[in-house]
């Protein structure tokens, strides 16, 4: 019985309303289609940053700069106010200072040479603020000494094929040599730091 009134609605859908058959299935499409669109679009959103465990506790300082009455907002400041912070405030626990040189830069290893994007400075601090999931090296001291670096599976596998990376070394815009301390998974999509690498050239606790 159940067959039968199928097989009849199905010929009265397809043979006599093609058209209000057409009409509602693409209708429907376009509505399931649009729902799982922003459905994905929230939950991108919604998840931005939160694989840190302490993204409730991390604040970005900003600079206001004002100027013929207009006022700009910069997701930057200058390098010393990290030193100020550190200390200044009793609520403040870490800080951390990073910094992505405009453009690209040149990292270099034997012969292998490529212009690369999103490369950071990073202070020692960085993995005790954020939790860059480390495959190779302890969070606490990958970045502690002076011309350290942290490298993506991406980079390693780009220069060093399956080599083990850890221990050597990679050039810096032909200027300093930067030790390979550490492997970081690769950062997911909706984050701030779409990074390829972390590096530290200065003396920092």
């Amino acid at each position: 019985m159940i067959h039968s009134l199928l097989k009849l609605s199905v010929r009265n859908l397809f043979r006599k309303n093609r058209l209000f058959t057409f009409i509602n299935i693409v209708g429907l499409a376009v509505g399931t289609s649009s729902l799982l669109l922003v459905s994905m679009f929230i939950y991108d959103e919604h998840t931005f940053d939160k694989y840190h465990k302490n993204a409730s506790r991390i604040y970005r300082i900003v600079l206001d700069f004002e100027s013929d009455g207009t006022v700009t907002n910069w997701a930057k400041t200058s390098a010393p106010v990290g030193y100020y912070l550190n200390g200044a405030y009793s609520e403040i626990e870490r800080v951390v200072r990073l910094r992505k040189n405009p453009g690209t830069d040149l990292l270099t290893h034997d012969d292998i040479q490529f212009y690369e994007e999103k490369l950071f400075f990073a202070d020692s601090s960085m993995f005790d603020v954020f939790d860059f999931k480390l495959t190779r090296g302890n969070p606490g001291r990958v970045l502690s000494e002076k011309n350290s670096m942290v490298i993506s599976e991406t980079l390693a596998r780009k220069y060093f094929n399956s080599d083990d990376p850890i221990g050597r070394s990679l050039r810096l815009n032909n200027q300093v040599e930067l030790k390979i301390t550490g492997i970081i998974d690769e950062v997911p999509a909706n984050s701030h730091f779409c990074c390829r690498c972390f590096y530290n050239i200065l003396h920092i606790g």
